[in-house]
Protein backbone atom coordinates (compact mmCIF):
# COMPACT_ATOMS: atom_id res chain seq x y z
CA UNK A 1 0.00 0.00 0.00
CA UNK A 2 1.70 3.48 -1.42
CA UNK A 3 0.35 6.94 0.68
CA UNK A 4 1.59 10.12 -1.18
CA UNK A 5 1.14 13.77 0.02
CA UNK A 6 1.95 16.16 -2.57
CA UNK A 7 1.77 20.54 -2.15
CA UNK A 8 2.51 23.01 -3.90
CA UNK A 9 5.07 25.05 -2.52
CA UNK A 10 4.72 28.78 -3.26
CA UNK A 11 7.82 30.49 -4.75
CA UNK A 12 9.18 32.10 -7.44
CA UNK A 13 11.68 30.97 -10.24
CA UNK A 14 15.19 31.89 -9.52
CA UNK A 15 14.81 31.95 -5.47
CA UNK A 16 17.28 29.57 -3.55
CA UNK A 17 15.94 26.35 -1.74
CA UNK A 18 17.04 25.25 1.66
CA UNK A 19 15.72 21.51 2.91
CA UNK A 20 16.13 20.10 5.91
CA UNK A 21 14.32 16.27 6.83
CA UNK A 22 14.87 13.77 9.62
CA UNK A 23 12.52 10.60 10.73
CA UNK A 24 11.42 9.16 13.77
CA UNK A 25 9.89 6.50 12.10
CA UNK A 26 9.85 2.31 11.74
CA UNK A 27 8.90 3.21 7.58
CA UNK A 28 10.65 4.39 4.85
CA UNK A 29 9.57 8.00 4.23
CA UNK A 30 10.04 9.43 0.81
CA UNK A 31 10.62 12.98 0.20
CA UNK A 32 10.66 14.51 -3.43
CA UNK A 33 11.11 18.35 -4.54
CA UNK A 34 10.42 18.99 -8.34
CA UNK A 35 10.29 21.65 -10.24
CA UNK A 36 7.31 22.32 -13.03
CA UNK A 37 9.18 20.82 -15.80
CA UNK A 38 9.44 17.40 -13.71
CA UNK A 39 13.43 18.06 -13.14
CA UNK A 40 14.07 17.17 -9.62
CA UNK A 41 15.83 19.24 -7.24
CA UNK A 42 15.65 17.11 -3.72
CA UNK A 43 15.35 14.06 -3.09
CA UNK A 44 15.97 11.76 -0.01
CA UNK A 45 14.64 8.66 1.50
CA UNK A 46 15.14 7.58 5.26
CA UNK A 47 13.75 5.18 7.29
CA UNK A 48 15.35 5.51 11.60
CA UNK A 49 14.32 5.78 14.66
CA UNK A 50 17.31 8.45 15.94
CA UNK A 51 16.68 11.94 14.41
CA UNK A 52 20.24 11.99 13.76
CA UNK A 53 21.72 12.84 11.84
CA UNK A 54 19.81 14.93 9.68
CA UNK A 55 19.42 15.11 5.93
CA UNK A 56 20.25 18.64 4.65
CA UNK A 57 19.65 19.74 0.68
CA UNK A 58 19.85 22.83 -1.54
CA UNK A 59 18.47 24.30 -5.06
CA UNK A 60 17.48 26.92 -6.93
CA UNK A 61 14.18 26.45 -8.61
CA UNK A 62 14.42 26.93 -12.25
CA UNK A 63 9.88 27.45 -13.01
CA UNK A 64 7.55 29.35 -10.52
CA UNK A 65 6.25 26.62 -7.63
CA UNK A 66 8.07 22.96 -7.23
CA UNK A 67 6.11 20.52 -5.53
CA UNK A 68 6.97 18.84 -2.77
CA UNK A 69 6.25 14.93 -2.39
CA UNK A 70 5.87 12.58 0.84
CA UNK A 71 5.96 9.36 0.25
CA UNK A 72 5.17 6.28 2.53
CA UNK A 73 4.83 2.67 0.96
CA UNK A 74 4.27 0.48 4.39
CA UNK A 75 1.95 3.65 5.58
CA UNK A 76 -1.24 3.05 4.71
CA UNK A 77 -2.94 6.09 6.70
CA UNK A 78 0.03 8.79 5.91
CA UNK A 79 -1.09 12.31 7.51
CA UNK A 80 0.69 15.33 6.69
CA UNK A 81 0.32 19.07 8.67
CA UNK A 82 2.30 21.80 7.37
CA UNK A 83 2.22 25.24 8.47
CA UNK A 84 4.06 27.90 5.97
CA UNK A 85 5.85 31.69 7.02
CA UNK A 86 6.18 34.33 4.50
CA UNK A 87 8.46 37.19 4.76
CA UNK A 88 7.36 40.23 2.45
CA UNK A 89 8.94 43.22 1.62
CA UNK A 90 7.69 46.85 1.79
CA UNK A 91 6.40 46.53 -1.68
CA UNK A 92 4.61 43.03 -0.56
CA UNK A 93 7.30 41.07 -2.65
CA UNK A 94 8.54 38.09 -1.41
CA UNK A 95 11.37 37.59 0.38
CA UNK A 96 11.26 34.09 2.28
CA UNK A 97 8.23 31.75 2.24
CA UNK A 98 8.86 29.16 4.74
CA UNK A 99 7.08 25.71 5.11
CA UNK A 100 7.06 23.43 8.20
CA UNK A 101 5.41 19.34 7.57
CA UNK A 102 5.09 17.20 10.12
CA UNK A 103 4.09 13.62 9.67
CA UNK A 104 2.24 10.17 11.32
CA UNK A 105 2.64 6.81 9.65
CA UNK A 106 0.63 5.08 11.99
CA UNK A 107 -1.91 5.48 14.88
CA UNK A 108 -0.03 6.98 17.68
CA UNK A 109 -0.44 10.72 16.49
CA UNK A 110 3.00 11.91 17.66
CA UNK A 111 3.57 13.49 14.20
CA UNK A 112 7.23 12.96 14.86
CA UNK A 113 7.58 10.29 11.98
CA UNK A 114 8.78 13.36 9.57
CA UNK A 115 10.21 16.59 10.12
CA UNK A 116 10.90 18.42 7.15
CA UNK A 117 11.82 22.10 6.51
CA UNK A 118 12.04 24.14 3.19
CA UNK A 119 13.10 27.30 2.96
CA UNK A 120 13.37 29.75 -0.30
CA UNK A 121 14.69 32.99 -0.36
CA UNK A 122 15.68 35.67 -3.05
CA UNK A 123 18.97 33.99 -4.79
CA UNK A 124 21.88 36.36 -5.68
CA UNK A 125 23.46 35.21 -8.64
CA UNK A 126 26.56 37.14 -7.66
CA UNK A 127 25.78 39.48 -11.12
Amino acid sequence: MKDIRTETLEFPAGYFGLVTMTTQAGYAIEVTITDQNGTQLFYAQRSSSNPIPTITGTFITLTDNPTVTIRCDDSTDLDVRYEQLTISNNDDSLITRDYVFVAEDWTDYDYNDLFLSVSAWQHNSGT
